[in-house]
């Protein structure tokens, strides 16, 4: 279970590191999948660190189902955490090369926004079902405020994201 903890951590430290020996990135005009791909000196390292990440959140889904008593709710907490393991780990392995305007999306671009997004769908139905987990306890009232507030601000910035919309798309990414 410490990996719910530690692999978010791990990742924001190495995404961090990625970005610091690219010196050309920046944080809010570029998605960090652009830490990743060729056009960058040094890709192996978000690239790993990605595929690390999603093996950790995989690791942590198991842990859910073992700790939480594997009654339906914590089955479906760990497909979530396993289903935004694994988008990550594809994420990691298929590249955005973040086309130009106007260019053909290849298919790596696809499979890599494809996994990408289901990682990210998946992370928002692990907060549905823990909210879902804590309904009778103390907590449920700001846990279900702050998932209100994801989806509502995280879905609109997807579609921008996935549409390659334009703008700070660093800046929707990580809000």
């Amino acid at each position: 279970m410490i990996l719910g903890i530690l692999a978010p951590l791990f990742i924001v430290t190495m995404v961090i590191i990625a970005a610091e020996v690219n010196p050309n990135y920046s944080h809010l005009y570029y998605a960090v999948s652009k830490l990743g791909t060729s056009s960058v000196p040094n890709p192996d390292i978000f690239n790993v660190s990605m595929i690390t990440y999603g093996f950790m959140m995989c690791m942590y889904a198991y842990g859910v189902y073992g700790q939480l008593g594997r009654d339906r709710k914590a089955k479906i907490m760990a497909l979530f955490a396993a289903l935004h393991g694994m988008g990550t780990v594809l994420a990691g392995i298929f590249h955005d090369e973040l086309l130009a305007a106007g260019q053909p999306y290849t298919a790596e671009v696809i499979l890599h926004t494809t996994f990408a997004v289901t990682s990210y769908l998946a992370l928002l139905g692990m907060m549905v079902t823990f909210n879902v987990i804590m309904r009778y306890t103390p907590f449920r009232k700001g846990l279900l405020r702050l998932t209100v507030i994801v989806f509502a601000v995280g879905l609109p910035l997807l579609a921008l994201f996935i549409f390659k919309a334009g703008g700070p798309i660093g800046l929707y990414q990580r809000i």
